[in-house]
């Protein structure tokens, strides 16, 4: 297995607060059920190739329809994760393939 292209190398840190963690933060959560659930799955590695422990890695997307949904459940916004990487600096993801998603000009 190859890594297709290689992270710009960046300083450590900064540093967070394990309370921004949700218990299932890695579970992506929207209003509707709608969508085909996908599980994404990676590693971290620093510039030496060593996995990074507790990176913590963020995710935002648009639903099922490509759209951005405002409000949320809790604290916790619509189409929003965040989990930490584990030992082996890997991380899992639960959400649904995201749809089209237009900007304001409607590209």
């Amino acid at each position: 297995m190859s890594m297709a292209n290689v992270t710009p190398s960046q300083t450590v840190g900064p540093f967070f607060d394990r309370q921004l963690l949700w218990p299932d933060g890695g579970t992506i959560l929207f209003p509707a059920h709608g969508g085909e659930r996908i599980t994404l799955t990676g590693r971290v590695f620093d510039g030496n190739g060593a996995p990074v422990v507790d990176a913590l890695f963020e995710t935002w997307q648009a639903d099922a329809s490509g759209k951005l949904l405002a409000g949320g459940e809790g604290a916790r916004p619509y189409g929003y994760g965040r989990v930490v990487t584990g030992a082996d600096g890997s991380y899992t993801i639960h959400t649904v393939i995201p749809g089209s998603f237009k900007g304001q000009g409607g590209e």
